[in-house]
């Protein structure tokens, strides 16, 4: 679970480079410390919690449209729902996948 928002962070460090005050980036940024600052001995309900929290801000975005595959190549997540969205941060959640997936 570490690994995507890792790359969610690196990319949101790269895109604060160039956009410092950017209220939603820096508010994704924030997001993604907070995650990957939880102990490992945290409960997974919490992290699960940052990661969702994390998808749901960074689709708030989507109105501008950069988060979309046609949308600005500068801030796109890569196109076509790839990365970290395509993955752990779009995991559906029922009651029997986190078991197949420990």
């Amino acid at each position: 679970m570490l690994e995507p928002v890792k790359a969610v962070q690196a990319r949101l460090d790269a895109l604060l480079a160039e956009w410092p005050d950017h209220p939603l980036l820096t508010q994704l940024a924030g997001i993604c410390a907070r995650v990957l600052s939880l102990p490992l001995a945290a409960p997974l309900k919490q992290a699960l919690t940052g990661v969702e929290l994390l998808l749901a801000r960074a689709q708030a975005g989507r109105p501008w449209g950069c988060w979309e595959p046609g949308g600005a190549q500068g801030l796109g997540g890569g196109g076509g729902g790839g990365g970290a969205a395509g993955g752990t941060l779009a995991w559906p959640m029922g009651a029997g996948a986190v078991g197949e997936c420990l």
